[in-house]
């Protein structure tokens, strides 16, 4: 008989979910992931929605435009990326090269834990072509009339109102 590489496997029930929850490392991971989500998303989609409203403007080579800002999109997990991503924030990276014109010396942003986060999440906001696609696919879809209604609000002086917010003669909403 072959004896087996492993050994036999044994019940611990809950014990490892224990040990998980009470080990620091959890706490830690938890952290770092709700941080990095709190900032990532919300600025990817705020960049995203930026660039949209800009290219739903109806400029001259929009395709391009949206085909130049989709492209990070794309190469998003490529190892180009990654090579292009230290090149940037490397410790002689062009990022400190630029700072280095001003006498400041800065970090390795990806090699430093204090600022690995911070640098991943600005490569994370870099991919937001798949966003800014979905939001001026849904920008070109409003209606015209909706603009030339909204048009007048728009006009409206907004010195003398005391910061409160001020509506068109014969709106449906009063001040």
């Amino acid at each position: 008989m072959v004896e087996a590489a492993l050994p036999q496997p044994k019940w611990v029930g809950f014990e490892n979910y224990s040990k998980m929850l009470d080990d620091p490392r959890l706490r830690q991971s938890l952290s770092v992931t709700f941080i990095y989500v709190a900032l990532s998303v919300p600025l990817l989609l705020a960049v995203a929605l930026a660039l949209a409203m800009v290219l739903n403007r109806g400029i001259k080579g929009l395709a391009f435009y949206r085909s130049v800002y989709y492209l990070p999109s794309l190469l998003g997990a490529s190892v180009a990326v990654g090579i292009l991503w230290r090149q940037v924030f490397g410790t002689d990276g062009l990022v400190n090269k630029f700072l280095g014109l001003f006498g400041v010396h800065g970090p390795g942003w990806i090699s430093n834990p204090d600022t690995a986060l911070y640098s991943l999440v600005v490569l994370h906001v870099w991919t937001f072509g798949s966003s800014m696609v979905i939001f001026l696919a849904g920008l070109r879809q409003i209606p015209e009339q909706y603009y030339e209604a909204a048009a007048p609000l728009r006009r409206l002086p907004r010195s003398d109102t005391g910061g409160r917010p001020v509506y068109a003669p014969g709106s449906s909403t009063s001040c």
